[in-house]
């Protein structure tokens, strides 16, 4: 998808109305592919373009694509514990402060409560015991 924004750049720098053939396609879905190309296999620009912007919001919104130095549109991977890190900090999250934070953001209209400190602890509990395991 980001040959075909780069390639949609170099058609506007240089104000040429078609798309050459070898653009990418890639990213078009099975519901955009006839209107993207025509019936003798030209690439149709306006739709083209209309794909290629609606598939990038779409990325961006999903994480799969980010803005280098934006807030909304930022690195999903940058609001996570570092990997390398994740080992020496895993000890701090107690079920406690799990359960507390879970009925703290717990939507109001939802008809199911959280899950009690106790369901929270055996579920950690049952997450390390299998992370041991795997690395025994």
């Amino acid at each position: 998808m980001l040959e075909a924004v780069e390639e949609l750049l170099e058609l506007d720098e240089e104000g040429k109305r078609s798309v050459p053939d070898d653009a990418p396609v890639g990213f078009v879905p099975a519901k955009w592919g006839p209107h993207v190309l025509t019936e003798d296999g030209k690439i149709e620009r306006r739709h083209w373009e209309l794909c290629l912007l609606w598939q990038l919001r779409g990325a961006l919104r999903s994480g799969d694509v980010w803005v280098e130095g934006a807030r909304r549109y930022a690195n999903p991977q940058g609001f996570l514990v570092p990997k390398d890190r994740w080992p020496e900090l895993r000890g701090e999250v107690s079920p406690d402060y799990l359960s507390r934070t879970l009925w703290a953001y717990w939507p109001d209209d939802d008809p199911a409560p959280p899950p009690a400190p106790d369901a929270v602890a055996a579920a950690i509990a049952a997450i390390r015991s299998r992370g041991e395991e795997a690395a025994a």
